[in-house]
């Protein structure tokens, strides 16, 4: 059986990480220097990375290369240049687009390479993206985009997972629609 790593757990610690939401991404990394998870030239490269295009080059550059283990903070980079394309209703509301794009970029990754969530998009810039989110996650039994991360093992990348992850956003009825799905897929929760 899988498990969701302990942080889901709703707790005092779980309410510090939702309001990170609100750090820029470069505050975010800088605060990563600061603890060691990069170096000087790390952080050289980190800076160069002003805009979606030099984010995907540095991309495309790294992988299988030294520098291989920047991949993943430019890609959340990255996530943010585009989401900027977009509008949204705050700063949460932006976390949930990415969320979106995120999704999106996993589905295209192993199922269809020109995927876009369509009804999702549509819905998020009438309404918001949280609202988008929160109508998907509420309807009965799981989508077929939940099945496809569910099959790939790539269930951080669902909405219900991001829900979950920045639980004092959310209605409890949204919370508890988000955790019977994982829970009906095999996740067990830690008490």
């Amino acid at each position: 059986m899988l498990q969701l790593a302990p942080f889901l757990v709703s707790t005092p610690e779980r309410i510090r990480m939702s309001n990170e939401f609100y750090v820029s991404s470069i505050e975010a990394l800088l605060k990563s220097l600061k603890e060691g998870n990069f170096n000087e030239e790390d952080w050289k490269i980190l800076k160069r990375c002003n805009s979606q295009e030099y984010c995907e080059t540095y991309i495309k550059r790294f992988k299988g290369a030294e520098s291989e283990h920047l991949i993943p903070a430019i890609y959340k980079i990255s996530l943010r240049y585009r989401a900027s394309k977009f509008a949204a209703l705050d700063p949460f509301d932006t976390e949930c687009l990415i969320c979106v794009l995120e999704y999106e970029d996993v589905r295209r990754e192993f199922d269809d390479p020109k995927y876009l969530a369509k009804r999702v998009r549509m819905s998020g810039r009438k309404r918001g993206w949280k609202l988008a989110i929160e109508n998907i996650v509420l309807k009965k039994g799981s989508s077929k985009g939940f099945d496809i991360l569910h099959k790939f093992k790539r269930l951080e990348a669902s909405f219900e997972f991001f829900m979950l992850s920045n639980s004092t956003h959310f209605e409890p009825k949204v919370l508890d629609a988000a955790r019977a799905r994982l829970t009906d897929h095999g996740f067990h929760f830690k008490p």
